[in-house]
């Protein structure tokens, strides 16, 4: 039998969910939504249906997250032997030296599911950031939200969660999160190694165009993983601030 599958079993996919932070989450959630009931003395009915909504969204993107976690690991356990990614050669630089063919495969699965992880975490985040904004009544338009968006609002409220918030904002986990999601959607994949170029083209002094290449910031796998199951984490911070 091959070392490389398609898809997971069914052993592998509830191994890989059952191991992983979601299920921690889940019933954290749960306690979100008994805490936002309305009781007799206390909440507005319209409020709560508002926030169920926001909840039932929140869900669905920790599903999508989930999905594309299970599978992003499950590559990552066929094995990516990429902790040398570069190594000089004969024609100069040679990438990926510890490949075999089905390495390479088993990378542009696991580069696809890593990166729908990430979106689907920030997500996530942005659908909390709804939840709060109805919930502090932060007043921001709906198509205006977005996760660091409604924490600097929740500065301007006096409310002390606001701190705790900003920290999960200000961690070096969420920063390194935030610019990979952020390179792998505007900018060079931070996956895939090779010569980058920087153009200057406004510079006076300067006759022509002058371009600078320099080699990609490579991220090796482990670290992707390593980020991602720290992200997780600090995404379940941010729903316990609530319960507290």
């Amino acid at each position: 039998m091959s070392v490389f599958q398609e898809f997971p079993s069914k052993g592998d996919w509830k191994r890989i969910s059952e191991t992983s932070l979601f299920e921690e989450l889940y019933p954290l959630l749960d306690e979100l939504d008994k805490k936002i009931r309305p009781t007799d003395d206390r909440g507005d009915i319209f409020e709560y249906i508002e926030l169920q909504g926001w909840l039932y969204h929140l869900r669905q993107r920790l599903n999508d997250a989930k999905y594309s976690y299970v599978l992003m690991m499950f590559y990552y356990e066929q094995g990516i032997p990429d902790e040398q990614w570069i190594a000089e050669s004969n024609d100069g630089w040679r990438y990926f030296p510890n490949f075999d063919d089905i390495h390479f495969i088993i990378k542009e699965w696991f580069d696809f599911y890593s990166d729908t992880t990430y979106y689907k975490i920030f997500t996530t985040w942005d659908t909390f950031g709804h939840f709060l904004n109805i919930k502090h009544r932060l007043g921001i338009k709906q198509n205006d939200v977005h996760f660091t968006r409604v924490i600097k609002r929740l500065s301007k409220t006096g409310n002390n969660l606001y701190i705790k918030m900003q920290s999960i904002l200000n961690s070096p986990e969420f920063k390194k999160a935030n610019s990979i999601r952020n390179n792998i959607t505007h900018n060079y994949l931070p996956h895939k190694p090779g010569l980058v170029g920087n153009r200057i083209t406004d510079d006076k002094n300067v006759p022509g165009i002058v371009v600078s290449l320099e080699i990609n910031k490579y991220i090796i796998s482990t670290d992707i993983v390593k980020n991602i199951d720290e992200t997780l984490k600090l995404l379940k911070q941010s729903v316990e601030y609530l319960l507290v």
